[in-house]
Formats: C-alpha cells, structure tokens, sequence
C-alpha cells in the first residue's frame, strides 16, 4: 500500500483486489492487572537489580515526538536495560523524576510508540490524541491494590483534594491497601481556588519567582480577577480558568505556579496549608527510617 498526497492524501493498493490498509492492535497492561505470581515477581527483580543496569538515553527526534503530543516539557528521558528487559525514566524540566511505572498510562504509551515509530522506514503515521497527567482520585484505589500487591505501599502517599474529605475514596482507599495506605489532603476544597487566593496575599513573595515585580503581578490578578467575576461557572471552575489565563501571560506553566505559591505560603505558621506540610515531614521521617532500618 502506498499514501500520496496531490490535493489531499490518498491512497493505492496498486490495483489488489480486497487490500486492506495494515494494522496492527496495541494492548496495555498496567500493573493492576497482573494476576500472575510469575509476572509479579519479574517486576519485582527488575525494582531490585543485582546489577547497574545500562542506561541510553532517547534520541532528539523521540523525546520531540513525546513533547508534541504530551501537555509536558522533559529535561531528560533515558531508557534503562537490564537482562534483556528495559525500563522508562523522564525527568520533567520542573524536576519531577519517575519511572514508566509511575507514568500515567496514555504517556508511558506514547514513549512507546515513539520508540516503535524511530524503527520505521518511509512509513506515515496519522495520529490524533490528547494525553494528560490526572487518572482521578477515583482510580486511586486501583492504584493502592497495585502498589499493595507490588510491595511498593510503604513509598507511596495519596493526596486528595480538600473537597474529597469525608467522602468514600478514603475508605476504598484503605480497603484496597489493607488499611496501610498513608491518605493526605490538600488545603481548601477545589486546589486551584486556594492557590489563586494564596497568590493574592502573597504577591511581594511570589512575584520574584515569577520574575516580574509585585505592582505586575498585583495588576494581572485583578485585571484577570475582574475578566472572570461574572462567569457563571463555579468557583473551581473559575479559578481553573483564572490560572490558566496567568500562566498564559506569565509564560509559565499552571503547575510551575501552583509549587511556587505553595512553597512560599507553608512559610506561614498560620497557614491552612500547614497540615498537609506537616504530615508530608512525618510521612518523610518514617519512610527515611525504614530506609535505615
């Protein structure tokens, strides 16, 4: 089969009766469905290796492939052998590390099929898809039954929106995990409102780091502040919009954001943000513990 473009693309199966275009069906498993012992003690080998693995990093052209696709920016992208079997690690340019098996899974597919497309010679790939990061807190409890069956429980934190308090992903969190997940909670309900209204009361901390002055950054809040006043959306919905609008005049990310206000208000005893800073530290503490034990 063939594709050419004249004054659209088409294609010809040079007069073959019956051809059909090829194609070739892609399955993903993710860790909650593996149900053989055998399987789950690969993994487990490939967590603890024996020896270093080697390391290759991927080529300019797939980690460009990845960007265009995915809503991230990486520093760094490597693949990991070792025994014939290798392992995804990115490094986000906000300096975020994990492995493929931390990935979510419409970026960890999109890796592989950015290495699959670099083996290809002279072939057209139409692809049309939009990746994001967020899986939902209602998966969480897959994930927790996940992390239980790997062992890998003890690492790992759940963190909630505010708004989540009380209600029943909790509870199918700790059911899931055999009551040993560690379950944490943003400060507020909606995320995105709390870090608009933190950014509001800490402009002259926050403007620095932004790198613009105080007198800036306090005239884009209310400029945005009063764009969106009378939206009808809800608040969350408000905020999110009101973020998105700042870091598009900013030239920042949402995200990038959303870490310098945090960090700069749990500076402030006072702060309803202080819960979460400080169950984070004793979620820290005991885990460097077990490291040391």
């Amino acid at each position: 089969m063939r594709w050419r473009f004249a004054k659209g693309w088409n294609r010809s199966f040079f007069g073959r009766r019956g051809a059909e275009q090829p194609s070739r069906a892609v399955y993903l498993r993710t860790l909650a469905n593996l149900t053989n012992p055998s399987e789950v003690r690969s993994i487990l080998r490939r967590s603890r290796p024996e020896t270093s693995p080697s390391e290759a990093a991927l080529t300019a052209s797939q980690v460009e492939f990845a960007q265009a696709m995915l809503p991230f920016r990486y520093s760094e992208v490597v693949d990991l052998a070792l025994d014939g079997r290798n392992l995804l690690y990115a490094t986000q340019e906000g300096g975020a590390r994990y492995s493929e098996l931390q990935m979510a899974a419409g970026e960890r597919a999109v890796f592989r099929l950015a290495q699959a497309i670099a083996q290809l010679d002279d072939a057209l790939v139409l692809i049309d898809v939009r990746i994001g990061w967020d899986t939902g807190a209602d998966e969480f409890p897959t994930h927790a039954a996940a992390f239980r069956k790997f062992g890998g429980l003890a690492g790992f934190v759940f963190v909630l929106d505010g708004d989540r308090r009380g209600g029943p992903v909790e509870r199918k969190i700790r059911a899931a995990s055999g009551a040993e997940a560690s379950v944490l909670y943003l400060p507020g309900e909606a995320p995105e409102e709390w870090v608009w209204k933190a950014l509001r009361r800490q402009v002259e901390g926050v403007a620095p780091e932004l790198g613009v002055t105080a007198a800036e950054l306090a005239e884009n809040l209310d400029r945005i502040g009063k764009v969106y006043a009378q939206a009808s959306d809800t608040p969350a919905e408000i905020a999110k919009s009101e973020l998105r609008t700042l870091a598009d005049t900013l030239r920042r990310r949402v995200p990038e954001i959303c870490r310098l206000t945090a960090r700069i208000e749990s500076r402030r005893s006072e702060s309803d943000i202080q819960p979460l800073v400080d169950r984070v530290d004793d979620e820290l503490e005991e885990w460097r513990a077990r490291q040391v034990g």
